[in-house]
């Protein structure tokens, strides 16, 4: 399968598996930047910034009101999710693996909604790794940098975890013929040891984290102790 189709393929699974695609060693024009600007403790708390600031807006307070571990999880969380689920997205539907390499993938800085994602051509590969792997490379990086900005290894890697709940949840709804695929290939990856713990294993509506994202914290209209469907800190379920 050549890229265009891989890439089509990825989109049709929905926003947070779209990427977009450029030569190998190009350097796409602004608002696009290398995703290693991002890799970088600067970057890191760049990003943090922007995220609070915009949480202020939403929560109608000043920037100040808004903690920056809050900020920080936030901030992480929305970016875990962008990077696992094309990673997640290509093994599940079966065209080879995604490999997220800092030097040859893009982005751009926005805030709200998943971030625009650009891979070169030596991202796929036609070989699938272990689901496991996903957690590795790109999001253990970035996991790494933002635990050095005081947020709690426990709720980083809780967020990791949510995010592969999440893009479980998303391929199902949009393709339900990707079920069986999609619960291996997730069950798979919330195996690997730094996920061990951080949740119940249970991908679905059913999935509950252990931690908290820390969203809660946030006054309304944003907080108000209401918290994301999967957290610990929400009713219990059945299943």
């Amino acid at each position: 399968m050549d890229d265009q189709r891989q890439i089509g393929t990825l989109g049709a699974l929905g926003p947070f598996f779209a990427v977009d695609h450029h030569a190998r060693s190009a350097s796409p024009d602004a608002p696009w930047q290398p995703l290693t600007r991002l890799l970088r403790p600067t970057g890191v708390r760049v990003r943090i910034d922007q995220v609070r600031g915009a949480l202020a807006t939403t929560a109608r307070c000043e920037i100040g009101d808004v903690p920056v571990r809050v900020a920080a999880s936030v901030a992480h969380l929305g970016l875990a999710a962008r990077l696992i689920s094309p990673q997640l997205g290509a093994l599940i539907a079966g065209v080879g693996a995604l490999t997220l390499d800092p030097e040859g993938t893009w982005w751009q800085p926005v805030v709200g909604g998943p971030v625009p994602l650009s891979v070169d051509a030596d991202a796929f590969e036609t070989a699938s790794p272990d689901a496991a792997l996903v957690v590795e490379g790109v999001v253990r990086t970035l996991t790494d940098l933002f635990e050095a900005e005081s947020v709690s290894p426990r709720v980083l890697w809780g967020n990791v975890a949510s995010a592969v709940n999440g893009a479980y949840n998303a391929v199902v709804s949009i393709t339900p013929d990707l079920f069986d695929a999609a619960r291996g290939q997730v069950l798979e990856a919330l195996e690997h040891p730094l996920l061990r713990g951080m949740s119940n294993d249970n991908p679905g509506s059913s999935f509950r984290r252990t931690n908290c994202c820390l969203i809660y914290r946030l006054g309304p209209p944003v907080g108000t102790r209401q918290v994301c469907g999967d957290c610990v800190l929400g009713p219990a379920t059945a299943g």
